[in-house]
């Protein structure tokens, strides 16, 4: 017979058969339109670690219409990450799931494969915690758009990177090559107790946790020397703050915070101004760009994460500073963006779509 029962012979159009395959396509349609419905209805996921905790959460960024009603985010811990001891930076590698977590106590950095949860909305699970960089005191880390990770390590003043492929073959238990050295102190590059880090997937920008008003609070290098000398390739942005912490980017501007209580902001070419931001928090750390207007910055002596709109090209001024979220000693901070968390919903659509596409064929047979 033909797949689907489309064509069948006059007379039995309105046969049970006929009926059931109606009945089953429709529940079909019904399942694809409401996968449809709650991908579209995610907008993302924050993250977040606690060094004094010892935990990693996060948090399902709020919908427009969420925002509209007021409605609060929802923190979740991360359960049975008992490997990790003193999470700081966190970066998400959005195309592949994965979650990179630095903790200097286990000289380690630890990549977690990360999975929406197949029938709760905002739910996230994860595979146990495994180790990418081994060896290496790392605070910070970022991730490109290809999978490369870059990490520095403040005691030894050194920028680590290692690809994609040697990161994949380490989460699959194969051998695969450690670490390399991308800029260092000793080679006379512009890194002075580097401390967050940001890519645009062409640049590779740090802040500096000493000495920023001599070589710069933050640098603009590149994500592959080649056979240049890295203190060639590396130049600095901004040099009217003495130290710098966590450090994220936009289009336009490039924002950091420091050992102080504030946030500023630059221009991402270097020229013009530095912007306060705020100058209201305590100790701020981490922060992060959503990918559509919004940057997330952990306070770690308040124990909160705020909120605050950073697209603008040309800041002015001060920043409302909206708090999202609570958490005791909050540090590290990373995004899923909403357009990542929407494709992955949509391919698990897809999957649903075609799992049911098959069994309904197999009743037509």
């Amino acid at each position: 017979s033909k797949p689907w029962g489309w064509e069948v012979p006059v007379g039995e159009a309105h046969g049970p058969k006929r009926n059931a395959e109606m009945k089953s396509l429709a529940v079909v349609l019904f399942i694809f339109a409401a996968c449809f419905i709650a991908a579209d209805s995610h907008s993302g996921y924050v993250f977040v670690s606690s060094p004094a905790e010892k935990t990693v959460s996060y948090a399902k960024m709020l919908t427009a219409a969420e925002q509209a009603t007021n409605q609060p985010m929802k923190l979740k811990h991360f359960s049975g990450l008992v490997q990790v001891e003193r999470p700081l930076g966190l970066a998400v590698d959005s195309a592949r799931g994965v979650l990179f977590i630095a903790d200097p106590s286990k000289k380690t950095v630890f990549g977690v494969r990360i999975y929406e949860h197949a029938s709760e909305v905002g739910v996230l699970s994860h595979d146990d915690p495994l180790v990418v960089m081994r060896n290496v005191t790392v605070h910070w880390v970022t991730v490109n758009s290809v999978g490369t990770l870059f990490a520095s390590d403040p005691n030894n003043g050194i920028i680590w990177t290692m690809p994609a492929d040697s990161i994949q073959a380490h989460l699959d238990g194969k051998e695969a090559e450690t670490a390399v050295k991308l800029y260092s102190q000793h080679q006379q590059a512009p890194v002075r107790l580097p401390q967050g880090l940001a890519t645009d997937g062409f640049k590779l920008f740090w802040a500096n946790g000493q000495d920023g008003e001599e070589v710069g609070a933050v640098i603009q290098g590149v994500e592959d020397t080649g056979n240049s000398e890295p203190m060639d390739t590396a130049k600095s942005m901004n040099k009217q703050s003495e130290s710098a912490y966590g450090v994220c980017i936009t289009s336009s501007r490039i924002y950091y915070t420091n050992s102080a209580n504030n946030v500023f902001s630059i221009r991402s070419d270097g020229h013009g101004r530095r912007v306060s931001v705020t100058d209201q928090l305590q100790e701020p750390r981490g922060c992060a760009y959503d990918g559509d207007g919004t940057i997330f910055v952990a306070d770690r002596k308040l124990g909160k994460v705020y909120s605050f709109a950073g697209a603008a090209a040309n800041l002015l001024g001060p920043r409302i500073m909206t708090p999202v979220l609570e958490v005791a000693d909050a540090y590290g901070v990373a995004v899923l963006a909403a357009s990542s968390a929407w494709s992955l919903s949509v391919g698990k659509c897809f999957v649903t779509f075609v799992i049911a596409l098959g069994c309904l064929s197999h009743m037509g047979n």
